[in-house]
């Protein structure tokens, strides 16, 4: 039986790592990549980019134009101005290109020739062509608006200034507006803005007058999307505006009825920029802090395949003579272009079956080792005898007392356990209310690791740590010791009382009362230091107070001082008493009979320390809300709890599930080598 024993116990480690291999394997395949190459002509850095006809135009810092074919050979450099380039687009059979200095000029987009140049008379904001005429957005502050219409040869025809008419005061006004697009379709202009207004406006210019009734017949109308917005793409030949707001949705506005549609589709993660390929009807949507590329099929917006990219993504081009996707994109604060072969992409959904056939080998191993854990189990009670009639009669003899707890043990499972183990599950998928649940790896991980405050957050964390461990432990010994020294009875009693009292505020009571009461702008501190001739401190406001504000909350840290004044007290006189005639001082005393009286309990205090300091959110949620340098993990995983998405901040309770796991398996390993001995 022995040896069947240890067979068992060697297939079970066998099917354990082959679960955890397939499981690693399958987590790391995302969609699969594509296949991706530099494209950066000569190596120059490019901050602007547009691919048409076989062709590949890059603006650098320079000034500069470069022409390539989609293999990277260089067919003409040109050098339009001094300045950034803030613009390189195609329209028709002229290279429109804008610079930082306010110079238009049009080129010849095989040879590179400068065929016209203008001075703009405002900051460049957008344009478009529609017709034989360019639309181009203006600014002479930031704060307001102009289109200028220029002709095919860059004349002047019209101009005017955007208004927008308030309905409560019936008046116009001078609209204010963020424009994150520019499209003019369908003898209209849609002005897309950052917060999700959409202006659209007849081409003839007619809107663009601060007269009421003019604007009013114009044609021209106003609406705001649900969802401030991040960026937009035209599918002309489906009369659509493909626009992706910062809530993950992707909406469509239709050019010719100028209606918006319901959320078509939503994504997985906030959208930075979309690009599209009307030949295929493919749209390509890049992520915020997500390397990862989906593509959608629009005529049923549905995922066809998805990839690996890049993060920081500036704005991506597809050629659609070769289905090549060009994508610009920043990396260690030099800009770069990377091409993609489209053709590539869809061989992809090879990865999604390989990944599925490993998930389902994981689950097959999981389930084997189960299988073999149990025989060794059962075998091994077996060699031991049990007398499973004896274990019947037992249970049946207090069956009322298993009665009684069933409840309890039900109701523990239901809403402790249950929920746990189910917290830890999801932070392997993308769970966010009333959408599906999608295994997605590792993914939720590289989300949290892709937050730019995290690693602070785990810095304050350490730092909360380690001092609430001091200060949770040290004062309270100190004063349970002074309090077992004490020769009146009276006053020992009156102290314990008063060291008691801070300890019934409630929690959030307590972090008010510190807040506003002694670090608020009215507060104690502040009535000092004014009183002396200061001026006030914003403690939680200030990033050189607000670590060092929050880590003195609680002042002066009594803590658990009754758990170590029970242990104190409840030491044998006659240790004391030895101690004394072998003429042992204070600090002897205190070294080799106190502490060691107290072990278990500083194990006890130091461990629900450790778990009270990494678990308390309402330090930061009631105070600072994260700002001012003071983020911790437990705050993030709030923000993504209130924001919807489970999976993110379970993977974050998951993490600091193992942390405190870890410091409680060795503090109980610690306490069970303490016992044995």
């Amino acid at each position: 039986m022995k040896k069947q024993n240890k067979l068992f116990l060697i297939l079970f480690g066998i099917f354990v790592i082959s679960a955890v291999a397939f499981s690693i394997v399958a987590s790391t395949i995302s969609g699969g990549n594509a296949k991706g190459e530099i494209f950066n002509p000569d190596g120059e850095e490019a901050v602007s980019l547009e691919a048409a006809d076989g062709y590949v135009y890059s603006g650098n810092v320079s000034g500069e134009i470069i022409g390539t074919d989609e293999s990277g050979e260089e067919i003409f450099k040109t050098k339009v101005g001094d300045s950034r380039v803030l613009r390189v687009d195609i329209f028709g059979d002229v290279l429109f290109v804008v610079d930082e200095k306010r110079n238009l000029s049009l080129l010849n987009p095989k040879t590179g020739e400068i065929e016209k140049t203008e001075e703009l008379p405002g900051l460049f904001v957008n344009a478009d062509k529609y017709g034989d005429d360019y639309y181009v957005l203006l600014s002479s502050s930031y704060s307001d608006l102009f289109v200028y219409k220029y002709s095919s040869s860059l004349e002047l025809k019209k101009s005017g200034m955007l208004y927008a008419y308030n309905e409560d005061t019936e008046e116009m006004e001078k609209a204010v507006i963020e424009v994150a697009a520019f499209y003019v379709r369908a003898e209209k202009m849609f002005i897309i803005g950052t917060l999700g207004q959409v202006y659209v406006l007849p081409t003839d210019m007619s809107s663009l007058t601060k007269n009421e009734e003019a604007y009013l017949n114009s044609g021209a109308k106003f609406f705001t999307l649900e969802t401030p917005v991040k960026s937009a793409f035209p599918f002309d030949k489906d009369s659509v505006i493909y626009v992706a707001g910062k809530n993950k949705n992707v909406y469509k506005i239709n050019v010719e009825t100028d209606e918006v549609s319901a959320p078509v589709k939503t994504m997985k993660n906030d959208v930075s920029v979309l690009c599209g390929n009307e030949k295929t009807g493919e749209l390509f949507v890049f992520y915020d802090l997500f390397s990862d590329v989906t593509v959608l099929d629009t005529d049923k917006m549905s995922e066809k395949v998805s990839f690996t990219g890049e993060y920081n993504m500036s704005q991506a081009v597809i050629s659609e003579k070769s289905g090549s996707l060009f994508a610009l994109y920043r990396e260690n604060g030099v800009y770069k272009i990377k091409k993609y072969d489209v053709s590539e992409i869809s061989k992809n959904k090879i990865y999604g079956i390989v990944k599925t056939v490993f998930v389902v080998l994981a689950v097959i191993c999981a389930l084997f080792a189960a299988v073999f854990l149990g025989m060794t189990i059962r075998n091994k009670k077996t060699d031991s005898e049990i007398d499973f009639k004896k274990v019947k009669k037992e249970l049946a003899k207090n069956k009322w007392i298993y009665i009684i707890l069933f409840p309890s043990v039900a109701l523990l499972f239901a809403f402790c356990y249950y929920p746990s183990v189910s917290s830890l599950i999801m932070a392997f998928f993308d769970y966010r209310s009333g959408y599906p649940v999608i295994f997605n790896g590792l993914d939720n991980f590289r989300t949290l690791f892709a937050n730019p405050t995290i690693w602070d957050a785990v810095r304050n964390m350490v730092i909360f740590l380690v001092t609430d461990l001091i200060f949770g432990v040290i004062p309270p010994v100190a004063f349970a010791w002074c309090l077992s020294v004490m020769k009146s009875k009276r006053y020992s009693s009156l102290s314990r009382t008063l060291l008691f009292i801070p300890g019934v505020i409630p929690g959030v009571a307590g972090v008010l009362i510190w807040t506003n009461g002694i670090y608020g702008s009215y507060g104690i501190l502040n009535t000092i230091i004014k009183a002396c001739g200061g001026e006030a401190i914003a403690f939680l406001g200030d990033y050189r107070y607000s670590m060092l504000s929050l880590i003195l909350m609680g002042f002066p840290f009594v803590g658990a001082y009754l758990i170590f004044y029970g242990a104190i007290a409840n030491i044998p006189k006659a240790y004391y008493e030895a101690a004394e005639l072998e003429g042992c001082g204070v600090i002897r005393r205190i070294i080799s009979i106190d502490l060691p009286f107290v072990t278990p309990q500083l194990k006890y205090v130091f461990v629900m320390c450790f778990i009270g300091s990494v678990q308390n959110v309402s330090r930061v949620m009631l105070t600072t809300k994260g700002a001012a340098g003071t983020q911790i993990p437990i705050y993030i995983m709030y923000n993504y709890l209130s924001d919807n998405n489970f999976g993110v901040s379970s993977a974050m309770a998951l993490m600091l599930f193992v942390i405190l796991m870890i410091a409680t398996f060795i503090n109980l390993k610690m306490k069970t080598v303490d016992t044995d001995a």
